[in-house]
């Protein structure tokens, strides 16, 4: 499996977590939606727990993006892609259409 940008630069990925990691690590080394994201984190709350924080206390499956920023990983795959895109990518602007991942070796 493989996150492809839009410049063309690929990361191999063994998991859908993995996926999540790579392109938040690509938004957040952005400046401005960097900013944008840091500043949400302890701001978007799932049903029971924090999805995106700066410490991973409370987490039940912590994926660290760079130090000071955790993204709950507990979900399956549909929900983990859907808070990825709808809930956290969308709201500090970043797009993420031209983004493709590369399900297995062509």
């Amino acid at each position: 499996m493989a996150v492809i940008f839009p410049d063309g630069r690929r990361v191999d990925v063994s998991k859908w977590k993995a996926v999540a990691v790579v392109i938040l690590q690509e938004c957040v080394g952005t400046p401005l939606y960097g900013e944008r994201l840091m500043a949400i984190r302890g701001k978007v709350m799932g049903r029971d727990r924090m999805i995106l924080a700066a410490s991973p206390d409370g987490m039940n499956v912590p994926l660290e993006i760079i130090p000071e920023l955790f993204m709950e990983g507990k979900f399956d795959t549909e929900s983990l892609l859907y808070v990825l895109t709808k809930r956290i990518l969308e709201p500090v602007g970043y797009s993420y259409h031209n983004i493709k991942i590369e399900l297995r070796g062509q």
